[in-house]
């Protein structure tokens, strides 16, 4: 991934950036949280640090882990961007998560890392993105709504997580003004994205907090 250091339009004292290795703890703490909480993802092993290191090590150069920096240097949350799967003809389609501390729910951190999120997919040439929600999260559903995604339908009963079944709100966001990425033409080819569709497809499942404060996402998400 190639650096991004970015002041956010709506809080000039926040800053988004690529995730460094210095970020990883307080990136696995964040995952970990929401990985005990339930609601925001499938997930059911806590990170560490090391597992940071080794997702960023995984991906692809159309793929990128930022972090929402605020000032002073606290992460208040971050976000992911990862192709959708291996396959060729998906090449247009990104999904995207975000996780936030949870004493920084309700303060628009959420709205302001996904917005960024969305930018990056347009950056690396995405036309497509998708987000993956627990059914029954009403509100990050909203959430998601308001920043432009829609509605796909639901996978009944796709995974059993904290004692349960599990239903999965599928969204979608097409970004019209992207066209297909196209390597082999030439055209258009985003920012360092050359090599990207040959490299190995990884397994992270992402989610994150609202802005209201209950968790947004999914598997994928």
């Amino acid at each position: 991934m190639s650096p991004v250091d970015r002041s956010s339009d709506a809080r000039p004292e926040l800053v988004i950036r690529d995730c460094a290795p210095g970020d990883y703890a307080a990136v696995a703490e964040i995952f970990s949280h929401w990985i005990r909480e339930g609601g925001a993802t499938m997930d059911t092993l806590e990170k560490t640090p090391r597992d940071i290191a080794d997702l960023v090590e995984s991906m692809n150069e159309r793929e990128a882990l930022m972090v929402l920096e605020e000032e002073g240097g606290g992460i208040a949350g971050w976000g992911i961007v990862k192709r959708y799967t291996y396959k060729l003809g998906y090449r247009v389609c990104a999904e995207t998560s975000v996780f936030l501390r949870p004493d920084r729910l309700r303060g628009g951190f959420g709205t302001i890392l996904k917005r960024a999120v969305i930018e990056r997919c347009r950056e690396l040439g995405y036309h497509h993105l998708i987000a993956r929600i627990w059914a029954d999260n009403e509100s990050s559903i909203e959430y998601n709504k308001r920043l432009g995604y829609e509605v796909v339908g639901v996978q009944r009963e796709i995974g059993h997580c904290h004692g349960a079944w599990r239903d999965i709100c599928i969204m979608q966001l097409v970004l019209d003004d992207v066209p297909p990425w196209r390597p082999e033409l030439g055209l258009p080819v985003a920012p360092g994205a050359a090599a990207a569709d040959g490299a190995k497809d990884h397994e992270v499942e992402g989610a994150g907090p609202s802005t209201d404060g209950k968790p947004d996402g999914g598997p994928g998400e």
